[in-house]
């Protein structure tokens, strides 16, 4: 009975030690945000160029974005630019009467 009682704490020490170990972890699929995305103005030329889709979701029957680290949906806003369109390969932004279209892949595959 005591060794089934010390078994049961060694295994018990051992399962508690993995978890706080595995609360470290970070998400690799998670999308970088970074401190200057955040931070910079709004119609700051170098904010303009940070934004970067990164990967699109379907949702429901709709899509989903992940711009510069920010979930959007159609109609959201992000950095001053106004979601219109979203679709599986890129995200059109609005801003007074500029469109701005990002994709989610910026080279073309030359065949």
């Amino acid at each position: 009975m005591i060794n089934l009682l010390r078994y049961n704490i060694v295994l018990l020490s051992f399962i508690l030690s993995f978890s706080a170990l595995a609360q470290n972890l970070q998400d690799p699929t998670r999308p970088k945000i970074t401190t200057e995305t955040r931070g910079a103005p709004v119609n700051s030329e170098s904010n303009q160029e940070q934004l970067v889709l990164q990967s699109v979701f379907i949702k429901g029957s709709g899509y989903l974005g992940v711009i510069s680290g920010e979930l959007v949906k159609v109609g959201d806003e992000v950095q001053g630019y106004k979601v219109k369109k979203i679709t599986p390969n890129s995200v059109t932004l609005e801003q007074g009467q500029t469109n701005k279209k990002l994709r989610l892949y910026q080279h073309e595959i030359k065949k």
